[in-house]
């Protein structure tokens, strides 16, 4: 078939455009039995916890994920400092614009002002869009994606806005990412890191294999000493996320949405119920066991899908 060679040359144009504006190390994921965003976080970037994260830069507000949903997982580029190299450069050569070095350096935790380090890392960021809400502020905004509100200066410079008092509602800014870093190869595929639970057979339920641990915390937390239970809490979370029944998982997410309420850490509570939730949609807390404020906190994270980044 003939084809109009201007709409050749156009079609091979857009192809050109989006293969520069396509991010370097971004790959598609395609979602498999038995995976989570927490498994595929884990995956590509050896972490559980920046599953949230992945949820929005794919726009997503909430946690449940479907087989066959295709994924965006992006990766952060990292530089080996060279000789010669400045942070103007090296900001044009990776993100094309110069001018945001300072806060490139500023996410680095370095000083733009100080020399490289030959052989040091520089990570560069992904960029994320983000619409701005009624009662947004930048120191907000960097609480919630760095967890530093100081580095509100550095969002402010990479977005180029003069005045931060003068933000408006809709207004799309860009969230630099400096977390999204791929652990090892993740590009060669591997299996599911567990098949999906069987349907219970009543005659023969499966064995809950942490029950025992999980009870151990279980006790330490009813005792107040939250620290302990925090800590064997994170020491178990790969092998039951992994290897638990079920109920060992929905058990694990249950007392650790109990520990960050003990902690007053909200975003991390609300994390851990929406955990709880994806695995059992119609699990609840009985009033007469749990706290009145477990109640309090897990009735705000009903209220939204999402930790909301406002100060």
């Amino acid at each position: 078939m003939n084809r109009n060679p201007a709409t050749l040359a156009a079609s091979i144009l857009v192809a050109l455009l989006w293969a520069v504006a396509a991010p370097a190390g971004e790959r598609v994921h395609e979602v498999r039995p038995g995976e989570s965003a927490s498994s595929i976080a884990k995956r590509y970037y050896g972490d559980y916890e920046l599953a949230p994260l992945l949820l929005e830069y794919n726009g997503r507000t909430g946690t449940l994920i479907r087989v066959g949903e295709k994924l965006r997982v992006p990766s952060c580029e990292v530089h080996r400092v060279e000789a010669g190299d400045t942070w103007s450069v090296l900001a044009d050569r990776y993100l094309g614009r110069a001018s945001v070095y300072p806060a490139v350096a500023a996410l680095n935790g370095l000083e733009p002002a100080q020399p490289l380090r030959l052989g040091g890392e520089i990570v560069f960021p992904v960029p994320m869009e983000y619409r701005l809400q009624r009662g947004d502020t930048l120191a907000g905004i960097a609480g919630h994606f760095y967890g530093d509100v100081e580095l509100r200066d550095a969002l402010q410079g990479y977005n180029g806005i003069e005045d931060p008092r003068r933000l408006s509602v809709g207004q799309t800014i860009e969230i630099p990412l400096v977390s999204l870093r791929f652990r090892g190869n993740p590009v060669e595929p591997v299996p599911a890191r567990r098949p999906p639970d069987p349907e219970p057979d009543p005659q023969t339920p499966p064995v809950a294999r942490f029950s025992e641990p999980l009870e151990a915390v279980r006790g330490v937390f009813d005792d107040g000493d939250y620290e302990t239970a925090r800590e064997r809490l994170a020491s178990l979370r790969e092998s039951v996320i992994d290897e638990g029944t079920l109920e060992d998982r929905a058990r694990f997410w249950r007392l650790l949405t109990f520990v960050h309420v003990a902690f007053d850490d909200r975003s991390g509570a609300c994390i851990a119920y929406r955990s709880l939730m994806e695995l059992s949609p119609t699990s609840e807390l009985d009033p007469d066991l749990v706290s009145p404020k477990i109640r309090d906190s897990i009735s705000r994270c009903k209220a939204t899908t999402v930790a909301s980044p406002r100060s």
